[in-house]
């Protein structure tokens, strides 16, 4: 009977993960958010975050892409945002070249 939850427990994380996607695309940003948050799933939050980018909602995706541990892109978009305390508090886990250019901005 274990491996019969462990295979909803599979399942319903998928479809939860659908719903996060789906909700962000349809505009109710708070919900899909809050659902790839508690999900813990960094790929999921990765994925919002791109959703959350294209649509302008930069705060939100430079947070989702921080949980992804996408910090690269989180800096990036913090940028974006001008959130500068933010690109502050990852600097140390920015692995890319342009990272050295960030103090400068």
């Amino acid at each position: 009977s274990s491996g019969i939850n462990a295979e909803y427990g599979d399942h319903d994380a998928v479809c939860k993960g659908g719903i996060a996607r789906m909700s962000i695309r349809m505009g109710d940003v708070r919900r899909g958010v809050n659902l790839a948050l508690e999900s813990a799933n960094k790929v999921l939050c990765r994925e919002c975050a791109g959703i959350l980018e294209a649509i302008k909602q930069y705060p939100e995706a430079a947070m989702l892409y921080e949980k992804g541990h996408s910090y690269d892109k989180a800096a990036h978009v913090y940028m974006k945002a001008k959130n500068w305390h933010k690109v502050a508090d990852i600097l140390s886990h920015i692995t890319s070249p342009y990272s050295a250019l960030i103090p400068l901005l």
